[in-house]
């Protein structure tokens, strides 16, 4: 009941914060961006024979957001969502509500996850509805005769959203950690730009959490038989089962300040 509450609380106190126009944003840029290229380059974009107009859009689409906008989009969202409190100085009246703290900070990254699942549901349906009315413009593109592979966009959003748990587990605790929001943000950045240099270029580049999500899409475009989980993933959810204690005791430390 608890966390119900709570969690009823942050839904209420972020409506009208950028973090939801951000979701939105961050789901909407690359499909519209798609959107009108099929539009003004349709020609160029008509598929050979034999192959899927959605498989293409979208893996060229994916490899626009996981490389750099996923990782940048998560590292905005938790750190917006953890700097509401420190905007409005309201972390003792937050930590005096008689309600467990605990239910606070899971509240917090529950709605967090929400969020994110949220981006990933809006990015597939902005794809989805762009492809179709594409196709209806321009019938040559096929998007209309085809039938997408809803299987393969489904493993793919899981897989994907497995592999930023690390980078949630290490945001929220770096947001906790540091009132300036430019320090959490900082690091992300710094972070996501040192996996671009580091992903194909260093064999134990899966250790590094931020880069995570372009290993997913590397891996799941080589198509291994058999593999529902790979190394870089599995050690994300590793690090956002060990992060988000460690942030939880930090964040209690917050009754004694």
């Amino acid at each position: 009941m608890y966390l119900i509450h709570t969690v009823r609380s942050e839904l209420v106190k972020t409506r009208h914060s950028f973090t939801w126009w951000l979701t939105l944003l961050g789901a909407g840029i690359v499909p519209f961006v798609f959107f009108v290229a099929s539009i003004i380059y349709w020609e160029k974009m008509i598929p050979a024979a034999g192959t899927n107009p959605w498989d293409r859009l979208f893996g060229n689409e994916w490899q626009s957001v996981s490389f750099l906008l996923l990782p940048m989009y998560i590292i905005l969202a938790v750190s917006l969502s953890v700097q509401l409190e420190y905007n409005a100085n309201a972390w003792k009246q937050l930590l005096a509500q008689p309600v467990p703290h605990w239910s606070i900070y899971f509240s917090k990254l529950i709605l967090m996850l929400v969020m994110i699942v949220g981006c990933y549901i809006l990015f597939s349906l902005f794809t989805l509805v762009g492809g179709a009315i594409a196709g209806v413009i321009h019938p040559e593109l096929g998007f209309l005769r085809i039938r997408p592979n809803y299987e393969e966009l489904f493993r793919t959003c899981y897989r994907s959203f497995l592999s930023v748990l690390g980078i949630v587990g290490i945001q929220y605790l770096f947001s906790l950690r540091w009132r300036n929001f430019v320090i959490p943000v900082g690091i992300g950045l710094a972070g996501v730009i040192a996996s671009m240099i580091l992903v194909g270029r260093w064999k134990y580049a899966h250790f590094v959490p931020y880069a995570s999500p372009s290993l997913t899409l590397i891996n799941i475009y080589k198509k291994v038989s058999g593999e529902v989980i790979s190394k870089n993933e599995l050690l994300s959810v590793l690090y956002f089962a060990l992060l988000i204690p460690i942030g939880y005791c930090y964040f209690r430390r917050k009754e004694d300040k």
